[in-house]
């Protein structure tokens, strides 16, 4: 199949880009009217000085439009969403989605795109009994599409905030109304766990394709810690496909076996500074528990990827604590206060909230000031040039601190701990609900009038610019191109407006699926 290309309208910063590109597909042009938003799109995306643009999309003349195989955009949800003055598609804003049907239209045939993608909020469906959205599907075949849509919350495709939008994604190909779906999304693999040779828990082999097994802290045999995975990983190919049998380790191995026959695994370094693969383990020793040291090519580990992952591997966090300990996908934030003030730009340093400072982990008997491990919310012990130096992470459900925030129930308010949201809108406000947000953020808005709350010391601060656009999937370095060209005020306002990276990602991933599935005819 040939590389599909698309044109981004309502471009905003470019996370319709962003998520289709990750799947392989080619931009040729953008339409954004804001000239800031422009501006942190240009810095991010590198955008070529041939490639196609137009700032307002009324203005846009159908004959320069280039072909593209989809067109995207989440036209404007003002005048559709609850925050809104709910005027739907009769709005000057969200009736802009008549505008792009347009422009569709006045495509001939052979010229229209086989693909449209649109995204709104989720009041699009509901608002004005529905008929807008009946309007909206009735519009998208007129035109000779088959529709399909679904409501999808960021929460479930990586990034933890709770937005729940909208999607649908039009399709015109001949074989589209029999042929492949697109919807439901699924968030990850879809597959329970499943085991492919039973026996004693430490000695339970599975499939990589499922998801793990529950990480233990302390379990007997090779794999009762993290679980066993069987996979196969070949030279030229990498990791390609899970292995009923393992094959035999013998001396070829080093090498390879036969060179381009599947082998058993890839080995990491267990080391604390620049990791790398190897074909071969490292030196087994005697001591080979002490995990990760500071000497690269001392002890080797097994890199587990499912075998339909990208080639590079995602890199997982664990908690570090003798409780509940939990696999995440993104390391836990680092919590700092300083003379009882944080800074917006993460300046401020010296006590850890959320965890609890902990003298050399590995020696129980050892005592500073007659004290081991400290309360949540003091400061760490003092560093020596003997001691070592740990945190234990709080389990947060066990915390005794705890932060009261007033919400319009019968009990009149909730209580937020280290690591929940904060809705700052309208503090005094005695008809509100739903202000906090159990371990995720709530939907962002251009205020971004969120917080997260420190309930070892009663204190709460807004997010900042750039956490508000890591919770839209965005990197840093994409980040720190938009902040050197655009202001704070405005860096919020983008990210309010923006789709979800990771959840753009997985729907391209259907689409070109359902392409390929369609050019061969099933």
């Amino acid at each position: 199949m040939e590389q599909m290309t698309f044109l981004d309208f309502f471009a905003g910063i470019g996370g319709f880009r962003k998520g289709f590109e990750l799947c392989g597909m080619r931009c040729v042009g953008h339409c954004e009217i804001d000239k800031y938003a422009d501006r942190s799109y240009r810095a991010i995306h590198n955008v070529k000085e041939d490639e196609w643009y137009a700032a307002d999309i009324t203005k846009v003349t159908p004959a320069d439009l280039p072909k593209a195989d989809l067109w995207a955009g989440g036209f404007p949800c003002q005048d559709i969403s609850v925050a809104g003055r709910q005027r739907g598609l009769d709005g000057a804003r969200s009736g802009l989605f008549f505008t792009l049907a347009g422009l569709v239209q006045s495509q001939s045939p052979e010229n229209r795109p086989t693909w449209i993608v649109l995204e709104n909020v989720k009041n699009l469906l509901s608002i004005h009994g529905g008929w807008d959205f009946a309007t909206v599907l009735d519009t998208l075949a007129t035109l000779g599409y088959h529709i399909e849509y679904g409501l999808l919350n960021t929460k479930y495709f990586g990034p933890p905030q709770n937005k729940e939008r909208v999607f649908l994604v039009a399709c015109r190909h001949p074989g589209a109304r029999c042929g492949p779906k697109i919807f439901p999304v699924s968030a990850g693999s879809g597959k329970a766990l499943i085991q492919l040779i039973g026996g004693m828990q430490g000695q339970r082999v599975y499939d990589p394709a499922g998801v793990s097994t529950t990480m233990a802290a302390q379990s007997g045999g090779w794999g009762g810690r993290t679980g066993l995975y069987c996979v196969g990983y070949n030279r030229k190919t990498g990791i390609e496909k899970e292995l009923e049998v393992a094959h035999t380790l013998t001396s070829s191995d080093f090498w390879g076996i036969n060179r381009n026959q599947t082998q058993n695994a890839v080995f990491i370094d267990l080391s604390a500074g620049k990791q790398k693969t190897t074909q071969c383990a490292r030196c087994i020793k005697a001591k080979y528990n002490s995990g990760i040291t500071h000497r690269s090519g001392e002890n080797s580990g097994v890199l587990i990827v499912p075998p339909d992952t990208a080639e590079q591997p995602t890199l997982s966090f664990v908690d570090i604590c003798t409780g509940n300990a939990k696999l995440t996908k993104e390391c836990r934030c680092i919590l700092s206060a300083h003379n009882r003030t944080v800074s917006n730009w993460g300046g401020s340093s010296g006590v850890f909230y959320g965890c609890r400072a902990v003298v050399t982990p590995d020696r129980e008997e050892k005592r500073q000031n007659g004290r081991r491990v400290k309360d949540c919310g003091e400061p760490s012990f003092t560093v020596t040039a003997q001691d070592r130096h740990g945190v234990l992470l709080q389990n947060c459900d066990a915390c005794p601190y705890g932060m009261k925030i007033r919400e319009a129930t019968k009990k009149g308010y909730d209580i937020a701990r280290c690591g929940d949201s904060i809705n700052l809108s309208f503090p005094e406000s005695k008809t509100r609900r739903g202000r906090v947000g159990k371990d995720l953020s709530a939907t962002l808005e251009t205020s971004c009038n969120q917080g997260t709350v420190f309930a070892g010391c009663g204190l709460i601060r807004r997010l900042t610019p750039r956490e508000c656009w890591r919770l839209q999937g965005f990197t840093d370095e994409m980040f720190e191109k938009a902040h050197a060209v655009n202001s704070d005020n405005q860096l919020y306002r983008q990210a309010g407006n923006s789709v979800t990276v990771p959840v753009v990602y997985a729907v391209g991933k259907q689409i070109i699926a359902a392409q390929e599935a369609l050019e061969r005819g099933e």
